[in-house]
C-alpha cells in the first residue's frame, strides 16, 4: 500500500492535481538508501527519508527553486515534497541521464539479455549477456509505461527488474513524454516537454 509524504519549492505555488490511477510513485535510488523529503516552499530538508523501493501517493506536482537550480517535485501531502527525479510514477514515460553503477540480480550462473532499446519493438543484442552478480556503469535510464530500463551506453539497455543501483554520483531531472497543463507550462519556460501525472 502506498504511503502519503516530496521537496519544497519557493517559486511555483500553483500545483497540478494528479489522476488517481497514475498517482502512485516508487522511489528509485541506491539500494538500501533513501531520498530526502523537503519542506514545502522553503526547500529545507525535513530530516525524513523515503526508502528505495517504497511506494507513495502523489498529491501534486510543482516547480520550484532547489538551491540555484529550478527543479520539479511531487507533493506527498502537507509540507512534504520529493524531487521528481527520484520517483517513478505508474504508467510514466520519461528519460534522464545518470552516473550510476548497477548490479545484476538474477539466477547464479545465468545472465540477462541486453536490448537495443527500452521501447516496444526492441530486440536482443546477440552475444551480449550480463551475468548475475556483475556490476555495470549506467549513463541514462528510461521509464517506459512505468517500467525501468538502464542504458550502459551506445543503446545497450538492460531491464531494470534485474538490476539494483549500488552507487550513484549524479542524475538529471526527468524529461517526460506527454501533454502539459497550461498552468504548469506557463511556469516552465523552455521546459516544454514536462509531463504531468494523469495527462498521458
Amino acid at each position: 500500500m502506498a504511503g502519503t509524504i516530496l521537496m519544497g519549492f519557493a517559486v511555483a505555488q500553483k500545483a497540478q492535481a494528479v489522476d488517481a490511477a497514475t498517482n502512485v510513485g516508487t522511489v528509485n535510488y541506491v539500494q538500501g538508501q533513501g531520498v530526502s523529503v523537503y519542506d514545502n516552499l522553503s526547500g529545507k530538508k525535513t530530516g525524513k527519508y523515503l526508502k528505495t523501493g517504497s511506494k507513495w501517493t502523489v498529491q501534486y506536482t510543482g516547480l520550484g527553486n532547489y538551491g540555484k537550480v529550478f527543479a520539479w517535485g511531487f507533493n506527498l501531502g502537507g509540507n512534504q515534497w520529493v524531487l521528481n527525479r527520484y520517483l517513478d510514477l505508474r504508467y510514466e514515460n520519461s528519460t534522464q541521464t545518470v552516473n550510476s553503477v548497477v548490479k545484476i540480480h538474477y539466477v547464479p550462473g545465468y545472465g540477462i539479455a541486453v536490448w537495443n532499446s527500452p521501447k516496444s519493438g526492441h530486440h536482443v543484442i546477440k552475444h551480449a549477456l550480463l551475468k548475475h552478480g556483475t556490476s555495470w556503469k549506467a549513463v541514462s535510464r528510461a521509464v517506459v509505461n512505468g517500467h525501468v530500463w538502464y542504458n550502459l551506453g551506445r543503446n545497450q539497455w538492460l531491464d531494470g527488474s534485474y538490476a539494483n543501483i549500488t552507487r550513484e554520483t549524479s542524475r538529471s531531472d526527468k524529461s517526460y513524454d506527454g501533454r502539459i497543463p497550461a498552468n504548469i507550462a506557463s511556469l516552465t519556460g523552455g521546459y516544454d516537454n514536462v509531463w504531468t501525472p494523469g495527462k498521458k
